[in-house]
C-alpha cells in the first residue's frame, strides 16, 4: 500500500466514524482526538491527516460526501434527461448522501456560518455546486459559469435547510421544495436576456460577484 493510499484509508475511517457517531459529540478537536485514539491511531498520524485541524476535517468530509453522491448516479441515464431534471436529481442525490448523518450535518451548518469557518464553508459549497453542474455536462466558461453556480448555491443551501427539518417519507417535502426552487430559477433565467437588453447597466454590479467566484474557483484548483 502506498503512503497516499494509507493516509486516505485512515482519513476516510476517521471521517466515517465521526459522521456516524451516536450520540454525536460535536465538531471539536477533542472529539476528533478521541475518535482517532479509539481507532488506535496516534496523535502524530492525526496531525498528518488533518494538519489544519477542523478546517481539514470539514473540507474532507464534504469531499467524502461528494464522492459518495457520485457513486449513486448513473451517468448514462442522467444524460438522457433535461438539464432541469438532471440538476434536481443531482442535488437530491447529494442530500441523500447525508441522510445517515443528519445529526452531524445539523451541528455543522451553524458552525459554517461563524467567521472562523465561513471561508471553509464557502469553499466546499462552491466545489459541490461546481461538481453538480459538471456532472450534468456543463462546459460553460463565460459568465454563465458563475451565474449557474451562484444560483445553484442558493438552491442547494435552502434545500439543505428544508431537509434538516423534513420528517416526511423519503424526504418528499424536500423534493417538492427543491423542484419549486429550480422552477423559480428557470423562470429567472428566461427573463435574464430581456433584462440585459433593456437595462444593460443593471448587470454591472454583478462584476464583483464574478471576481469573488473566480477567487473561489482558483482556491479549489
Amino acid at each position: 500500500m502506498t503512503l497516499n493510499n494509507y493516509k486516505e484509508e485512515h482519513r476516510t475511517e476517521i471521517l466515517q466514524t465521526l459522521l456516524e457517531q451516536f450520540p454525536f459529540q460535536g465538531w471539536t478537536q477533542t472529539n476528533l482526538q478521541n475518535i482517532s485514539r479509539d481507532l488506535g491511531h496516534s496523535e502524530r498520524l492525526l496531525i498528518r491527516l488533518f494538519p489544519n485541524n477542523l478546517r481539514d476535517v470539514i473540507d474532507d468530509q464534504a469531499d467524502l460526501l461528494d464522492r459518495q453522491m457520485l457513486k449513486t448516479i448513473d451517468p448514462e441515464g442522467l444524460k438522457s434527461l433535461p438539464v432541469r431534471t438532471q440538476i434536481s436529481k443531482l442535488v437530491f442525490a447529494r442530500i441523500n448522501a447525508m441522510s445517515s448523518y443528519r445529526e452531524a450535518i445539523s451541528r455543522l451548518v451553524p458552525l459554517l456560518y461563524t467567521p472562523q469557518y465561513l471561508p471553509t464553508g464557502t469553499k466546499i459549497l462552491w466545489r459541490t455546486v461546481d461538481l453538480l453542474w459538471r456532472t450534468a455536462g456543463d462546459t460553460s466558461t463565460d459568465f454563465n459559469y458563475y451565474s449557474k453556480r451562484s444560483l445553484l448555491a442558493g438552491v442547494y443551501c435552502t434545500t439543505l435547510l428544508c431537509w434538516l427539518t423534513d420528517d416526511s417519507k423519503n424526504y418528499s417535502q424536500t423534493q417538492a421544495f427543491l423542484d419549486r426552487r429550480i422552477a423559480n430559477v428557470m423562470s429567472l433565467q428566461k427573463i435574464k436576456p430581456r433584462v440585459k437588453d433593456h437595462f444593460p447597466g443593471i448587470l454591472r454590479p454583478l462584476s464583483s460577484l464574478r471576481e469573488l467566484a473566480t477567487t473561489l474557483r482558483r482556491a479549489n484548483q
